[in-house]
């Protein structure tokens, strides 16, 4: 079967469309994917995600980045939380790598398994929803800045098939001397078509929406 992605496939299902702002229409073969460069906060379509952003704003105080050391897990969005993962970057002589040091409830549901203590790049497929979140992850360190991103995974049940939109926001985090060396981060999930998935680590394809890095100004 066919896996390509069109606002004719997603229809109009309200719901899902509100929680994916924008995923765009993709040709067969893999055009290239819409790519907005910055958002502002306001735009997410989560309101639990803009609190979020709100609450790493306030861990800041007078630092450009927060230190993992300020972040306090009682003032993030309790209806979040089970969304909610952090995520360390590691350097060494053979480059950087980055694990799971903790994964929320509702990830791991949606992943289909643990995810604490694994790491990336042993985890994500090199294509598809892997390469959007390695992206994710090298604006946030290169730019050391939040970065937003939306799209659909596509699984084929009994000749049905499922869709299931994702929101992803990624905030940086430092460490004592200052370097980013953790991500908080929260993603969402939603429903377009059909109520059974398979988890989205065994997903048939996925299709990247918009990636913003996140402005406030």
């Amino acid at each position: 079967m066919e896996k390509t992605m069109t606002w004719d496939t997603l229809g109009d299902n309200a719901t899902g469309k509100t929680h994916l702002a924008v995923v765009g229409d993709p040709e067969a073969g893999g055009a290239q994917r819409p790519c907005q460069e910055t958002i502002h906060p306001a735009c997410f379509p989560e309101p639990d995600l803009i609190n979020l952003f709100s609450c790493w704003q306030s861990f800041k105080g007078l630092k450009a980045i927060p230190p993992r050391s300020a972040v306090d897990p009682t003032l993030l969005p309790r209806k979040l939380l089970q969304n909610i993962s952090i995520i360390e970057r590691l350097i060494s002589s053979d480059g950087e790598r980055f694990r799971y040091r903790l994964a929320g409830t509702a990830i791991e549901q949606a992943a289909g398994r643990s995810l604490t203590w694994t790491y990336l790049d042993e985890l994500l497929p090199a294509t598809g929803y892997g390469a959007q979140v390695r992206r994710q992850l090298g604006l946030l360190t290169q730019l050391e800045a939040p970065v937003y991103a939306e799209g659909v995974y596509l699984t084929f049940i009994n000749d049905r098939t499922g869709l299931r939109t994702t929101c992803h926001l990624m905030l940086p985090l430092a460490d004592d001397e200052g370097e980013v060396r953790y991500v908080l981060a929260a993603q969402t999930f939603g429903t377009l078509r059909n109520l059974n998935h398979a988890p989205f680590l065994e997903a048939d394809d996925y299709q990247p929406g918009r990636t913003a890095v996140v402005r406030v100004r």
